[in-house]
């Protein structure tokens, strides 16, 4: 008998990785006695073993192998859940929530509320004679878990509903009544009618029924489409400009109202002649004392997806990351060398003096290269790593197709604005719909991509432009040495020449690349999981190691 643990594509994932456990050999049967279907999903053929007509048995486990070949159990698949694209294992949660000394059994499943994104839930039952209080189960399990797999509501049971095999009846468990979570923070009504149109934005963006204004946006569910649902809310209605960036620095109305008021009285400037409004640089974790790690956006332009990285690096670090300033005013977007001069600044302004940490991913790889270049001439130490970076962009074409369907968002997005109701035809609005679908890569699957009823808003286009800017900058770039050493992390879809950064590229011929480029060598790192799985669990946890094995051994505390 053979074992392997194989991802979605039936390829070996490395030590430490979770993929489904497969085994194969002689052992094997044929399948199920007539039942073909059930045959068809659990005996699959196998690439690995040699033999034609060998088959392999999807066993439905989740597991990781040790360096010693040891298996570790994590779950079952079928017990797998996804939350706004993440595939989670509530088992796991589970398994933590156990731990706390006052729980005698738990559950962790998924509501999804008509009108809401699908939320995670916990349901637990007391050890007798104890009370297990929500906010204690939240802070027992912040710190063993990333943000995004903690449940957003915490409900206590007598006992929990059985189904006649003995197993727990998800389904039968009672469903959340849509009120205020119990928190940390005890509830403060809003008392302005700013924070009364904020509160009342998340409310609806979040299913969530009395929204306190020192809640945290996080702690209630808040996830990256919810903001824009409320960005978009508080325009339409109240005439309110509020930025995505501000749910990264203020996760509470109360923060949010505050900046909203301040920038109303002209504490933020415009930078100079660009037509973009406030700097770049959003610190996700501001305390600590070591040396920031600064990350460049990727290539949407959005710092949120550091968010989901921060929890996993050592709280005594320091994160901030850049966000794309625009849209801008000019018909073409300023090119990588601007941006970098224009982040340089903020980044001294930060930290005046080396030794910097840079990090970037994907579509920042061109500002990130300029920056490290900019910094090393200066004569400063600089540990510089990419993941998944965007190399030569201009010579693939690839990336001039993914540029065209930005543009023809951009152009439909613009006319819906624009036209009123004689634009906002079906077909319009479909094709819209289905280009959001391709290009749009942080969104729970269950509950898609939705447009207003009327008109497009005025999120979608403002991010087609963004998107546009950043694409186009990316086309225009041309990489140039620079004197550093660059240590490239690579997931597995880029490693297997399957995404658009190294399309027509072997994976050496791609390194190779980049040697030319980073003078001072190249060491490579690898993480499990596609393009978009690495900032996700469970390989966001990887990465996370990967850079602090990186920044720990450079010496530059």
């Amino acid at each position: 008998m053979s074992a392997y643990v194989l991802d979605d594509g039936l390829r070996p994932l490395p030590d430490g990785v979770r993929g489904e456990l497969y085994v194969g050999g002689d052992g094997v049967a044929r399948g199920y006695l007539n039942r073909p279907g059930a045959t068809a999903a659990a005996f699959v053929p196998d690439p690995h073993g040699g033999r034609p007509g060998a088959r392999l048995y999807r066993t439905g486990d989740l597991v990781s192998r040790s360096a010693d070949g040891t298996l570790q159990y994590h779950g079952r698949r079928d017990h797998q859940v996804k939350v706004r694209g993440l595939r989670i294992e509530p088992g796991e949660i589970e398994e933590l929530l156990l731990g706390h000394p006052d729980v005698a059994a738990a559950a962790v499943t998924v509501h999804r509320a008509p009108g809401t994104d699908a939320t995670l839930v916990a349901y637990t039952r007391a050890v007798p004679g104890r009370t297990a209080d929500p906010a204690e189960l939240r802070e027992h399990l912040r710190g063993r878990l990333p943000q995004a797999l903690l449940p957003t509501h915490y409900l206590a049971v007598a006992d929990f509903p059985l189904s006649p095999t003995g197993k727990v009846d998800r389904a039968a468990l009672p469903a959340p009544d849509g009120l205020r979570p119990r928190l940390g923070a005890a509830y403060t009504a809003p008392s302005t009618d700013l924070e009364r149109a904020l509160c009342e934005a998340w409310g609806e963006a979040l299913g969530v029924t009395g929204v306190g204004v020192h809640d945290d946006f996080f702690d209630l569910g808040g996830h990256s489409l919810a903001m824009m649902r409320i960005v978009a809310t508080v325009r339409a209605r109240h005439g309110l400009e509020l930025r995505f960036r501000s749910f990264i620095e203020h996760r509470t109305v109360a923060g949010l109202a505050a900046e909203m008021e301040s920038r109303a009285a002209g504490a933020a400037d415009a930078v100079e002649g660009t037509g973009a409004t406030g700097g770049a640089l959003v610190w996700i974790r501001e305390g600590g004392t070591r040396n920031p790690l600064f990350c460049v956006h990727p290539g949407g332009g959005s710092a949120h997806w550091y968010l989901r990285l921060a929890p996993h690096l050592d709280p005594d670090l320091p994160v901030a990351a850049f966000e794309w300033p625009g849209p801008h005013d000019g018909a073409t977007a300023p090119g990588a060398e601007e941006m970098a001069g224009r982040y340089l600044a903020e980044l001294r302004r930060a930290q005046p003096a080396g030794p910097y940490r840079l990090f970037s991913w994907c579509g920042g790889s061109g500002i990130a290269s300029e920056l490290a270049h900019r910094l090393a001439e200066a004569g400063e130490e600089v540990t510089f790593l990419l993941l998944d970076p965007g190399l030569d962009a201009h010579r693939r074409a690839e990336g001039w197709r993914e540029f065209a369907l930005i543009r023809r968002l951009e152009q439909l997005t613009a006319e819906l604005a624009r036209g009123g109701a004689a634009a906002d035809t079906p077909a319009r609005r479909q094709e819209v719909l289905e280009l959001l679908d391709h290009l749009v890569d942080d969104v729970d699957e269950e509950t898609g991509i939705t447009l207003p009823e009327e008109g497009i808003g005025e999120v979608w286009p403002r991010e087609a432009r963004i998107w546009r800017e950043v694409m186009e900058m990316d086309l225009a770039y041309r990489h140039r040495p620079f004197a550093l050493h660059l240590h490239l992390i690579a997931s597995d879809e880029l490693a297997q020449g399957r995404h658009e950064v190294s399309y027509g590229q072997e994976f050496a011929d791609y390194q190779r690349r980049w040697r030319e480029l980073a003078t001072g060598g190249v060491t490579v790192h690898r993480v499990g999981g596609d393009h978009f799985g690495v900032m996700k669990p469970p390989h966001v946890s990887d990465l996370a190691g990967v850079i602090e094995r990186v920044i720990g051994a450079d010496g530059r505390e």
